[in-house]
């Protein structure tokens, strides 16, 4: 990276506009748009000016690649293919969240874009972890919160649940070598189960519900603001994803494991000992 050749903007995404940095992006070939608005909880209508109407506000800049980073949350349902899609039917699907529903109505808006001529291409991230070799990560993510919760507690539950991510290193990769026209997913394969962690991090089992009444108890603990997530039993569960193989043309053997493995578990907890997130995060 020439770092003296990058420049930062601070912005509003809800306000942002091409016109304000006009000959900024007057020179600009590739707009990688991976800036949004994320939430859980929150309903489409108030993630539409910040997530869609940016996504929009780059295509005034036609004689750029624009690469956006989508999400798999915003992967189509098979009972889509029966329905004539818009942005109300999209933020009215019964399995879409707020947040899925602008990146869907992103895509929806940005596949027609491509049909007429703008270069567009779409990535589709899974869940991305930390980079594996230096163990940083978003500390505010729920995966680095619940290595530093059983840091802080000296426990892990003794649970089986599977848990699959992508190297951030490995999705930028892909970022960087997308081809106009083309949807890809970047995805992790193999997983770890929370169980599993416990060895890398140097703590012991405990049993599930004790881990848990521990966590409810104790307002300092970095996964306490998230404590509900826990009540239906253990969130983060995922499938083994393996990338698609338009993804897997581009990636080289010497980009970053698509495992998320012991090894990283370890980085995780060594970064966040270093940075003293284990008692700040929460």
């Amino acid at each position: 990276m020439e770092w003296q050749r990058v420049q930062c903007v601070c912005g509003d995404l809800a306000a942002f506009s091409v016109e304000h940095h006009a000959r900024t992006f007057a020179r600009v070939r590739t707009i990688v748009h991976c800036a949004a608005r994320v939430h859980g909880l929150l309903p489409y209508t108030s993630l539409r000016v910040a997530n869609v109407a940016s996504t929009l506000e780059c295509l005034r800049i036609p004689h750029a690649h624009l690469v956006f980073v989508s999400s798999l949350s915003a992967e189509p349902a098979p009972a889509e293919e029966f329905m004539a899609l818009s942005e109300h039917t999209i933020a009215a699907l019964p399995h879409m969240s707020g947040y899925g529903a602008s990146k869907r109505v992103c895509e929806l808006l940005l596949g027609e874009a491509s049909r007429r001529g703008f270069r567009v291409s779409i990535v589709r991230p899974g869940t991305i972890c930390g980079d594996q070799s230096t163990g940083a990560y978003n500390h505010n993510d729920t995966l680095p919160r619940l290595i530093a919760a059983m840091l802080h507690m000296n426990a892990a539950p003794q649970i089986g649940t599977a848990v699959a991510a992508v190297d951030v290193r490995r999705v930028a990769a892909l970022v960087a070598r997308t081809r106009p026209g083309h949807v890809y997913h970047a995805r992790g394969h193999g997983s770890i189960r929370v169980r599993e962690m416990a060895a890398p991090l140097g703590v012991p089992l405990v049993p599930f519900r004790e881990w848990k009444r521990a966590l409810e108890s104790d307002a300092a603990n970095p996964l306490f603001a998230l404590r509900s997530y826990f009540d239906g039993g253990f969130p983060l569960g995922t499938e083994e994803y393996w990338a698609d193989d338009a993804a897997a043309a581009l990636l080289h053997p010497c980009d970053a494991s698509p495992h998320l493995d012991a090894a990283a578990i370890a980085a995780f907890g060594q970064w966040l000992r270093r940075t003293l997130l284990v008692s700040s995060c929460s």
